[in-house]
């Protein structure tokens, strides 16, 4: 039961009976693109995939969407994360191109690669549509990205916070690894005992905001739908039409 995979590939029954995922799969995003496009009424834009099945799966979804909504594609490129020369190819496309809005569809590698090399080329002024792979990747995010990647938009796992989370997760963390938070007595025998973690501890406040944490209640679900599973089966008995001994194959 996956938390994160988003492919449409992975929603063909036939293909894998035994997956199940507790995220919606890319059909939904890729047609929520392009309604998101047709919303600032941009009738003009280019693309770019990963060449994968994440990548060409959800862009055939977007692309079909897009000539649905009367949006016009000038181009649809893909590239690999190791095919430098393919990724070069794309970049000159992008920069010789007329749209202005591109339709980025990448997983988070690529578009860290994306990135470098428009930053190398000095290629900016383009309004970047991003999917939940990368849209909120802090990493992305330097001064020298800034000029490529401002205002940026696109679509992301939402957030839900999970009752008690942060107590058992994150301050449990701190109080069993960093123990002299928990020191009691004078103020002078604590502040010794912490001297040895003067350069972490203040980063404590930040590393309890857990508010970016948008896969914790994703996880939490797959946990509690193999629990529940687990709980039927052990429940199950003849009188409930359960074959008692009865061998099941692995995607039952």
């Amino acid at each position: 039961i996956s938390h994160a995979a988003t492919c449409e590939c992975l929603s063909n029954r036939k293909e894998y009976p035994s997956f199940f995922r507790t995220i919606a799969s890319d059909y939904y995003q890729s047609r929520a693109l392009a309604y998101l496009v047709k919303h600032f009424g941009w009738s003009w834009v280019g693309a770019v995939n990963s060449d994968n099945d994440y990548g060409n799966g959800g862009m055939a979804i977007f692309l079909n969407a897009a000539k649905e909504e009367g949006i016009c594609v000038e181009y649809s490129e893909k590239f690999e994360r190791s095919d430098t020369a393919k990724l070069v190819k794309v970049v000159d496309i992008i920069t010789k191109g007329t749209a202005k809005v591109i339709i980025v569809f990448l997983g988070h590698v690529e578009m860290n690669v994306l990135v470098e090399e428009l930053i190398l080329r000095n290629v900016t002024g383009f309004q970047m549509i991003g999917v939940e792979a990368w849209i909120t990747a802090v990493n992305l995010v330097t001064p020298t990205s800034n000029n490529v990647l401002i205002g940026s938009m696109g679509f992301d796992v939402g957030k839900l916070n999970i009752n008690s989370f942060t107590d058992y997760a994150i301050k449990e963390f701190w109080q069993t690894d960093f123990p002299c938070l928990n020191t009691e007595g004078n103020i002078s025998q604590t502040n010794n005992y912490c001297s040895r973690y003067e350069e972490i501890i203040p980063f404590k406040s930040n590393n309890e905001d857990i508010s970016e944490l948008r896969y914790a209640n994703n996880i939490y679900n797959a946990v509690y739908a193999v629990a529940h599973s687990l709980h039927s089966l052990m429940r199950c008995t003849e009188m409930n039409n359960c074959e008692k001994g009865k061998t099941l194959k692995s995607w039952e």
